[in-house]
Order: C-alpha cells, then structure tokens, then sequence
C-alpha cells in the first residue's frame, strides 16, 4: 500500500518548491529522463534541507560546495546530477524564485572562461561496440550455411538474408525492417531507394546496393511477389505462414547467427547497425595511402541512420577520428541468387 502524501504544512519551503519544479517543468521526452531528473533533483534538496540551506537562497558558494561531495561519484553519475541541479535552478530563476544567485551565477562558464560548479564534467568515451568487417561478412551470410537435418538449406534462408543485409549493410533498427513494405521499394540504377518508417513515424530514403536488391527480389520471387505487380501492400518479410515477421523474430535470427559463426550469446540487432555507422564514420584508404571511402560528416550520418540527435551521430564520428590502427576490410556486399525471371520489376 503507498503511502498517503504530506500535507503541505508539513513540507519544508525546499520540498514546496522541488513539488513546484516536478509538476510545471519540462522534465524531457522519455520515462528514463523524467524519472533522472526527479530522482537527482530531490537529492540535490535533500542536501539543500541537510545543510540547513534554502533552494531560495542558495548561492554560488554553496553551489561550489554541494559539487565538492560528488567528487567520489563517476563522470557519467555527476554528469546526471549536474543536469539535473542546471535545469532545476533554471526553471528556479525563470520563475523568479531565486535570491542569491543570477543568471551568470548559472552559466556553466564564468565571465573569466573558467569551468563553474554547474560545469558538464568530461565523460570518458565509451568505446563503441561493434562487429569486424569479417564478423558482419559471417553473420549476413551465415543463413546460406544453416541447413535442416536432410542437409537442405532452410526455407527462411533468403528472407534471414535480407533481413541481416539491411540491418547490418543499410542500417535499419529491427522495428524498422519489421515495417518495411514491397511498396517502400523503388528500383534505381541496378539498386533499390528504400523508404523506411523510422522513429516518431519519420520517414528516410536509404539507398540499397545492387547486391542487397538482388537478394530482395530473389526473395520476392520465392514468395511469389514482385514489386509494382499488386503486392505493395504486403510486408517484405514474412513468416512461413505469410504472417508479418515480428521485431522479437527478428532479434532471435540475429541471437542465433551469433552463436552459430561467432559462438557468442550477445549478439543483437543493434549490433549490426552500430557496425554499419562505424563504417560510414571511418575514411578508408588503400595501401598506397589512397582515400577508397571517405568519412562521412555527422550531420549527413545523423540522416542515414534516422537519429533525434546530431550528439550521437558526432560521437561516431569522433571515435573513428581517435582510432590508430588502420581500418580491416568491410564487407560491402553479399553474394546472392539471380531471380530466374531476370528481376521482379
């Protein structure tokens, strides 16, 4: 049974107002965000209340103080507090409720340049995990390898295929390619533009390669499908029964192609498409030295991959400019069955 709340008599003035700030502002988009906010806000005026402080009153000095008791927490940690402190007392000050501190007080620079107590501080990097170029080879291809008891090659052979191709070489979430239709596909010079329907019901254009489009229609051509001929409306991929493929579907084939050629039980469909960035972020060069590939800027990374953030699009991009030894070879195509038909087009 929860408890019943305080009566406001029996609040402090520090908890009236953290009440205030929990039900009037924007605390962000996400549950994971509002509920860090809310829970570093309040330790902030458990502090404030411990040390016999008002938030009304808090000065920059004190500010200077509460961020000295965090130095035994990690980077990550601190950082989550401090965003949650700035953007408490930032709704404090706009609400014109804040005596002993200003605006500049606030800033996470003082007039001099130097870092305040409101300061992000500098989180290591994280290395980004990911596949080899020969790991993700393994992994697209590995439906090929998987036979049934018989030694025949499995009837889901072709749909695993393009379903690991267009994670792992195009960069599609594994809801993404759930929702992918036979309409989203319009060929184009010997490949195929695919329209995915991201996150926020968000659309992008993703280019497919000749490669991938050739086991795309090889597969439709199993199921007995071709684009532009009345089957638009149906999903790409499908289940034995013709049943729309699920999202849990397709995290199973990605576990279970780990195990099999990479004998390793963490493998996910993110995987895939963090491989897929790390690609796109890294120049490659030849053995005389030669630019093969290009890096890709972040803004451009941020729209091929469909990401809220241009941060997290930077953060590849940065990891790939620290990396020091040269990139492996990265596996840019699939070797796949010709339809009979010459194409479902």
């Amino acid at each position: 049974m929860s408890a019943l709340p305080r009566p406001a008599e029996d609040l402090s003035p520090n908890e009236l107002l953290l009440q205030r700030f929990l039900a009037e502002a924007n605390l962000g988009n996400t549950r994971n965000s509002r509920e860090a906010y809310r829970r570093q806000a309040r330790l902030f005026v458990e502090w404030l209340d411990a040390t016999g402080r008002d938030l009304a009153t808090v000065t920059r000095a004190d500010l200077g103080e509460w961020r000295r008791t965090l130095a035994d927490h990690a980077p990550a940690t601190q950082a989550q507090k401090v965003a949650s402190v700035r953007k408490l007392l930032g709704w404090a000050s706009d609400e014109g409720l804040l005596e002993g501190v200003t605006a500049e007080d606030l800033a996470t620079r003082t007039p001099s340049g130097q870092r305040s107590a409101l300061a992000t501080p500098r989180v290591p990097r994280k290395p980004i995990r990911r596949l080899t170029g020969d790991e993700l080879r393994m992994i697209v291809e590995a439906p090929f390898g998987i036979t049934t008891k018989t030694g025949k090659q499995r009837k889901g052979a072709l749909r695993d295929a393009v379903a690991l191709a267009l994670m792992g070489l195009h960069g599609l979430r594994a809801s993404e390619v759930t929702e992918v239709r036979v309409r989203d596909l319009q060929p184009k010079n010997g490949g195929a533009v695919l329209t995915v329907h991201g996150k926020g019901r968000k659309e992008r254009a993703v280019g497919i390669d000749g490669a991938t489009f050739r086991l795309v229609r090889a597969y439709l051509q199993q199921t007995g499908r071709k684009i532009g001929n009345g089957d638009g409306d149906t999903c790409l991929l499908q289940s034995q029964r013709g049943e729309k493929l699920t999202r849990s579907a397709v995290f199973a084939l990605v576990a279970e192609v780990g195990r099999r050629v990479l004998s390793r039980d963490d493998l996910t469909p993110h995987w895939l498409r963090r491989t897929w960035a790390t690609h796109l972020s890294r120049e490659v060069r030849d053995a005389e030295g030669n630019v093969t590939k290009p890096a890709m800027p972040a803004p451009r990374l941020q729209r091929e991959a469909g990401w809220a953030s241009l941060q997290t699009a930077q953060n590849y991009v940065d990891a790939a400019a620290e990396e020091d030894e040269a990139p492996a070879t990265f596996f840019l195509g699939i070797t796949a069955p010709e339809p009979a038909d010459g194409g479902a087009e």
